[in-house]
């Protein structure tokens, strides 16, 4: 997608978020690759909510930690650069949105709760199916994946609150209802607004192809990984309340790209189900 084409597309319509001052700083202490462990750790102690409940999700039962951390160096020493930057960003990121309320069938909490267990199902993915990436980067396209819904409903209100509402009386995809009624997609709006963000550009591109499966590379890619995801986080959160084990079928593209065993699939589903019902212990 071309990103200023879509820019000038949306003709102001929308307020893209910049991201909090102490994550930029600690994007930048990260990326410069001479920053101890110790200053990237003072640098999120710094802001003492942001670190309390940094320190919350990493002693969650997601990480499995051997012993609970109670100091930001230990957590930057034990969790490693790339998860902690992104457990920075995940709560970042939900204060951005905290004050959103629902509207129509769209429900902002829902809809983290959903943002963060595909983020912890992409990074369970196996590694041989991620043509190199690491499972913290998977982690973090998950997290941010549908991160254009919340930018959209947080600029158009009653026009995204409809379009969602419309796309699920209809059963029909919400970016489909979206493009539709609105000339742009949640996806679309997720790339720019993680290009602005300065992610990394395997990053970028997943989160506006994640429901693009042309795009999908055969082999897998991140983009598929997150996509794979997304489906079983979807799949999951639509059985487990109702004591059912119902797994829908991969779309033949996603399927032909990543070429998951069936054993895989059902060990992914049997990890989202336990992390569906820990979802509370990692959020923001």
């Amino acid at each position: 997608m071309n990103t200023d084409a879509l820019a000038k597309r949306l003709g102001g319509k929308l307020s893209l978020p910049s991201l909090p001052e102490v994550v930029v700083r600690v994007q930048n202490l990260v990326k410069g690759g001479n920053s101890s462990m110790a200053e990237i750790g003072d640098a999120i102690a710094g802001d003492p909510p942001l670190a309390a409940r940094v320190l919350r999700i990493a002693n969650s039962s997601y990480y499995s930690l051997r012993s609970p951390v109670i100091e930001m160096h230990h957590a930057a020493a034990i969790l490693g650069l790339d998860a902690l930057t992104t457990v920075v960003m995940q709560v970042a990121v939900a204060d951005l949105f905290r004050h959103l309320g629902k509207g129509g069938m769209f429900n902002p909490r829902e809809l983290w709760t959903h943002s963060v267990l595909t983020a912890q199902i992409a990074g369970c993915i196996p590694v041989r199916y991620m043509k190199g990436y690491k499972p913290t980067e998977a982690h973090m396209v998950g997290l941010f994946h549908d991160i254009g819904k919340f930018v959209m409903f947080d600029s158009l209100r009653g026009e995204y609150a409809d379009a969602v509402t419309l796309a699920k009386k209809e059963g029909v995809p919400e970016h489909v209802k979206e493009t539709e009624m609105l000339g742009f997609n949640h996806a679309e709006v997720g790339e720019l607004v993680t290009k602005r963000w300065g992610l990394p550009q395997m990053a970028v591109k997943a989160v506006g192809n994640h429901h693009s499966p042309q795009k999908f590379k055969p082999g897998g890619d991140m983009t598929a990984v997150v996509a794979l995801a997304n489906h079983v986080a979807k799949d999951i959160a639509a059985t487990l309340p109702k004591r059912e084990s119902t797994h829908t079928p991969l779309d033949r593209e996603l399927k032909d790209s990543l070429e998951i065993a069936d054993d895989d699939l059902e060990k992914l589903y049997e990890r989202a189900g336990l992390l569906w019902m820990d979802r509370e212990g990692a959020g923001a």
